[in-house]
């Protein structure tokens, strides 16, 4: 069921689904773990960046105008999904360990999922808050040392490649193209989703512009 829609810039409403939402919240659990200090803030980063990687990419990437593809890649492996807790190629790949934790991450339902990363989502998807550091261009992230690794190659360093300071564990990184671009809002069209009501408004609130700036501590 459909339950808001990420509207960009250019007025393309992209709709964002029940299963969008369960994805997402899955993925920070996989990304950010579940806990830590700054939860919420850490979730609403992470999250952020998908949802701004999707509105900037929808009309060109293989994943189409769909955030759950976008997560998960193709079952087929035409395409890679992002968050490798989560994506299909991951699916038989790492230890036998990290396989478990995996699978247990792929079956959490909604009421399982730590209520920071919940509220995060949901705050999302209810227009209540606009994307985290706002207009930063974050559309990438990654482990710490995946990134310092990375920055030195040639596809991030043409992209522009730059590690943004947030309160998220993982390296945020924006790229030179990103950065120029107006973040997408999300109306939501749905009345309520899980315990957070809606308000039917779209995302206009800049406090999140608070986060950007919070600690520079990461996960390795």
């Amino acid at each position: 069921m459909r339950v808001a829609v990420l509207k960009t810039a250019a007025g393309t409403k992209i709709p964002l689904s029940e299963a969008d939402r369960l994805w997402l919240a899955r993925m920070v659990v996989g990304e950010e773990g579940t806990t830590g200090g700054d939860l919420y803030l850490r979730a609403l980063t992470v999250a952020s960046s998908m949802l701004r990687r999707l509105a900037f990419t929808a009309a060109t990437a293989p994943w189409g105008p769909s955030l759950t593809n976008l997560l998960l890649g193709s079952p087929t492996g035409a395409y890679a999904g992002y968050s490798e807790p989560i994506r299909y190629a991951s699916r038989s790949t790492g230890t036998p360990q990290q396989q478990a934790r995996r699978a247990e991450i792929r079956a959490l339902r909604w009421a399982a999922i730590p209520e920071p990363i919940r509220r995060a989502v949901d705050d999302l998807f209810s227009g209540r808050i606009a994307l985290a550091q706002p207009g930063s261009g974050i559309i990438h992230f990654a482990s710490v040392a995946t990134v310092a690794a990375r920055l030195g190659q040639e596809g991030p360093r043409r992209e522009g490649w730059r590690v943004e300071q947030t309160p998220a564990y993982n390296a945020m990184v924006s790229t030179a193209a990103a950065r120029g671009k107006q973040d997408p809002v999300i109306e939501p069209v749905s009345t309520s989703v899980g315990r957070y009501v809606f308000l039917g408004v779209a995302a206009t609130v800049a406090a999140a512009g608070a986060f950007v700036v919070v600690r520079s501590t990461k996960r390795g």
